[in-house]
């Protein structure tokens, strides 16, 4: 294939970062930028640089990984250029004319030139970054506006698409973004012609591979006028993976003697960290690309090592039976719950004593209770009250005391409170108390936590309830609910939810193999795994994923819903190994 005209561009530190957080090896990273001059690689994608989200490695939150080693790696005399990738929903937040400065302030500190953006947005939300782009532009950058999930846009959306598109003035290339990888190759001919002609931009293609189609679409993409090519190394990318750096390189007739250090680093960093990942084409995510399911179920899937064939291949039927091409952690808790198989009321029957936690659980209060704590706290410094909201989500399921222990350590460390706590408590935990008396009895009850408590009491199924709350105010938010005559006791949180555990334990006379406690919060799976008792995780009212709740529990399995009702799928999460 002719080279001329054309752009090669590799991504692997960005696409590749979905399946390390963005954490890469220093000497990957290091071989990788002194190999890529000498293979005929335009552009180099160092990853992606956020203004609103952290929490994520090096290559993920730039410039933290654009250490000065990395500018010494390079050859003296390359000619590479470098990119990054901003989201467009991170920068909807900010004063869009303000978009090119923040970002060159942002990159300032970094190693390495930045001088082209690539703006990832959704194909029906191009028309919002308009702005955004002028502003990248006005600020020096070249930009590139990748079109994701452009595939599912239907005639008159590309039409508004390329409209879009258009309005955005010069362009450094304008991308068909294949985020699903349901391209098929008649497809990518088709959207590459329609760019091509409907604006002035270069076209590009960032092809994926669930149906073992991304080096094929992407010489398509070149033979129908595309300039600008995607690759990663060994494929290694979000999914499935990209087209391969490898051989796309091969065919635009890269030869062996310059191919080799690039195979070299293949075979030393990127054959174990596929052994580890193992990213690339299989039969589910051919499935996901046919039925427009975004990869990340696909990835999450194939990551739960509980779940056999059948289970997975059921969990993507399901998700391919409703909209599914955008993620979210309910619908995949959903999926999942369908593949097991188990309703919600067949799995706490088998129990002697159910026992509920209240809030998250019962009661839909979790929101609520953190904006009583921020209220409480009004006149603190702004960062000192996230700081207590964010410990107070962290540990939801403590006691009113003990949460108010901590908020009085940080404030005596801050100078804001003498170290007198009863003092302390009685004046902000009452604060609190006062908001939370009005508001707390409105409280709707949680989805399906009526039917699931009336069904087990009808069956005469001991139940009980242990919360952090404490038990005045619980008993009052279960009678407004019409609850409170279903449980044989409300245990409240003037002492340790462990301790409740315990009590429930002796007052019913059975053994914690015959009690399950139904929580959503860290604190109470720690209650739980203390007192030997099972535990099912509801995970629609809850701050944090199932996977953080439930870590490092060796040994000991525990059962997901995300929300109650006798017939709610619930699905099983085997216990880690040691």
């Amino acid at each position: 294939m002719d080279r001329v005209g054309l752009t090669v561009l590799d991504c692997t530190l960005r696409d590749g970062g979905y399946y390390t957080n963005w954490n890469f090896d220093t000497a990957l990273v290091e071989e990788y930028l002194a190999a890529c001059p000498g293979l005929g690689i335009d552009v180099v994608e160092l990853g992606y640089v956020r203004f609103a989200k952290d929490g994520f490695g090096p290559y993920g939150q730039l410039p933290e990984g654009l250490t000065p080693n990395l500018r010494e790696a390079l050859p003296a005399d390359h000619a590479l250029r470098f990119a990054v990738m901003v989201d467009a929903t991170d920068m909807v937040a900010l004063p869009q004319a303000d978009v090119g400065g923040l970002l060159r302030e942002k990159l300032a500190p970094g190693s390495l030139p930045v001088d082209l953006v690539r703006v990832a947005v959704r194909y029906d939300k191009a028309a919002g970054a308009a702005d955004a782009v002028h502003s990248l532009r006005e600020a020096g950058y070249g930009v590139c506006v990748n079109l994701m999930q452009i595939d599912l846009a239907t005639a008159d959306e590309l039409s508004a698409c390329v409209d879009a598109v258009v309005a955005m003035g010069p362009l450094e290339a304008v991308y068909i973004a294949d985020s699903l990888g349901s391209l098929r190759p008649e497809r990518t001919a088709e959207l590459v012609e329609l760019f091509r002609t409907g604006q002035d931009a270069p076209v590009g293609i960032h092809a994926h591979d669930n149906q073992g189609f991304a080096l094929h679409n992407t010489v398509v993409a070149a033979e129908h006028g595309a300039l600008w090519l995607d690759g990663t190394a060994y494929g290694m990318g979000r999914g499935a993976g990209n087209t391969r750096i490898e051989q796309l390189l091969a065919v635009l007739g890269e030869g062996a003697d310059r191919m080799r250090p690039l195979l070299e680093l293949i075979v030393r960093h990127f054959h174990p960290l596929m052994d580890r990942y193992r990213w690339g084409p299989s039969g589910l995510y051919a499935i996901a690309g046919m039925r427009d399911i975004h990869p990340t179920y696909v990835q999450r899937v194939e990551e739960n090592a509980s779940l056999g064939a059948e289970e997975k291949l059921k969990a993507i039927g399901f998700l391919a039976g409703v909209p599914s091409a955008g993620f979210s952690a309910a619908l995949l808790d959903e999926a999942l719950a369908h593949a097991a198989g188990e309703r919600l009321a067949d799995v706490l029957a088998r129990y002697r004593v159910v026992v509920f936690d209240l809030d998250g659980v019962l009661v839909d209060s979790n929101e609520l209770k953190v904006e009583c704590v921020r209220a409480a706290f009004d006149g603190f410094p702004a960062e000192l009250v996230e700081r207590f909201t964010d410990e107070f989500r962290r540990t939801f399921g403590r006691s009113r005391r003990e949460h108010f222990v901590e908020f009085h350590r940080v404030s005596v460390e801050h100078g804001l409170a003498g170290p007198d706590f009863e003092e302390f408590y009685d004046r902000y935990a009452g604060a609190y108390a006062d908001r939370l008396a009005h508001l707390y009895p409105a409280a709707p009850l949680c989805a399906g936590a009526a039917e699931t408590v009336r069904h087990l009491a009808d069956r005469d199924v001991p139940l009980y309830v242990a919360t952090g709350t404490p038990r005045g105010e619980a008993d009052k938010v279960l009678a407004a609910g019409g609850l409170l005559g279903a449980f044989r006791a409300v245990l409240g949180g003037e002492e340790p939810k462990s301790r409740r555990l315990a009590e429930i334990l002796r007052d019913a006379g059975v053994d914690a193999r015959d009690v399950v406690l139904v929580g959503d919060s860290r604190q109470d799976v720690l209650a739980a795994d203390e007192t030997g008792i099972d535990f099912v995780l509801v995970t629609r009212y809850g701050f944090f994923p199932p996977d953080q709740v439930l870590q490092d529990r060796v040994g000991r399995p525990a059962r997901i819903v995300t929300e109650l009702g006798p017939n709610a799928p619930v699905r099983l999460l085997a216990g880690q190994d040691d």
